[in-house]
């Protein structure tokens, strides 16, 4: 299930943000060089995130070092689970870079994984006229058959929250839905993709939102994902301001 992008779903001061697009590729490599990807309206002032998630059947996730238009990137927060015995890795991270010229851009770039993945999927949202401050970031990993998955996260009210999940599952149709169990967040899904289907199937999903109330000083982001006989996932959240 692909969401249309929203233009500027949340604007107030001190900054404006959108989400942009995500993409995915089911090819088996280290590289991955998403070409012409939007990155939203270009601003002085813009900050590009991204959200690169993969998954293999080796349990070794190791390193990830991606680009935006060939800048290199600095990273928020990267989830990861592998387990080798059982032969799943699951990665998903989120990452940024001050771009402030152009519309589209090149994702990603060469061996940008340690390890060679089963598929890539990459989405961007972009800020506005933002402090530029990571607040904070969490991660949950699971390897179980359980369907939830929840990272408690710092932060403050009027803080963006950008959050994302690789899900690699056994079966096919899988969705992915987002709550938020403690504070509230106006959190909105805003891609659930598949990545690949063939030696196992691979999900990611997004989500963003703007914190409208903490419990203290704390939020807690749930990734569900449909259906049973679930394997290796991996969640990754940011506060940013």
């Amino acid at each position: 299930m692909m969401l249309v992008p929203s233009v500027f779903l949340y604007s107030s001061a001190p900054f404006t943000y959108q989400y942009n697009a995500s993409t995915q590729s089911s090819t088996d490599s280290r590289t991955y060089s998403f070409t012409s990807q939007s990155i939203g309206p270009e601003a002085a002032s813009r900050r590009v995130i991204m959200l690169v998630s993969s998954a293999d059947t080796t349990g070794n996730f190791g390193t990830l070092a991606p680009n935006i238009a060939g800048n290199s990137t600095t990273q928020i927060r990267l989830a990861q689970y592998g387990d080798g015995d059982a032969g799943w890795g699951v990665m998903s991270g989120l990452y940024y870079q001050d771009i402030t010229t152009g519309t589209t851009a090149t994702l990603g770039g060469t061996n940008i994984f340690q390890y060679t993945q089963e598929g890539c999927g990459v989405a961007t949202w972009s800020l506005y006229d933002s402090k530029k401050l990571v607040r904070n970031s969490a991660q949950a990993v699971t390897f179980t058959s359980t369907t939830s998955l929840t990272a408690s996260i710092a932060c403050q009210v009027g803080d963006l929250i950008v959050a994302g999940q690789v899900s690699s599952v056994t079966s096919t149709s899988r969705t992915h839905t987002w709550s938020v169990t403690t504070g509230s967040v106006s959190l909105s899904e805003n891609f659930d993709s598949m990545i690949d289907n063939v030696t196992t199937d691979i999900y990611f999903s997004g989500a963003s939102g703007i914190v409208t109330a903490t419990s203290s000083g704390n939020v807690a982001v749930t990734c569900t994902t449909s259906g049973s006989g679930l394997l290796a996932r991996a969640l990754v959240v940011a506060a940013l301001r």
